[in-house]
């Protein structure tokens, strides 16, 4: 039984982690075939606290697309895989902690 209530809370985590892409954002990409961008340029991103979608190569400039068909099988956008899992982390830590803080007020 709790094994399916923390799974619940894993798929809360990861909602909240994907609609923390409509907080914009800038990371500094490294493009050495862009001149000018060799050692690193802003470009916009999306993704709380860590951007993890960053506008991709040939997506168009200046955008960040949301839409999970898109993110997963047209990569239009960059994904970064090391800063979604922070971004998880961070979202099932605060799930969690708010769940803990729910029991505690009401038991």
């Amino acid at each position: 039984m709790k094994k399916i209530k923390f799974i619940r809370w894993m798929l809360v985590a990861l909602i909240l982690t994907y609609l923390s892409l409509l907080v914009p954002a800038q990371a500094q990409v490294v493009r050495p075939e862009i001149m000018g961008c060799e050692q690193g340029c802003p470009v916009v991103a999306a993704g709380f606290p860590m951007p993890f979608l960053v506008d991709g190569v040939i997506s168009p400039v200046g955008s960040v697309s949301i839409n999970p068909l898109v993110v997963l099988f047209v990569h239009l956008d960059e994904f970064v895989p090391s800063s979604f899992a922070v971004s998880y982390l961070f979202w099932l830590a605060l799930t969690l902690i708010a769940v803990k803080l729910y029991r505690i007020q009401h038991p």
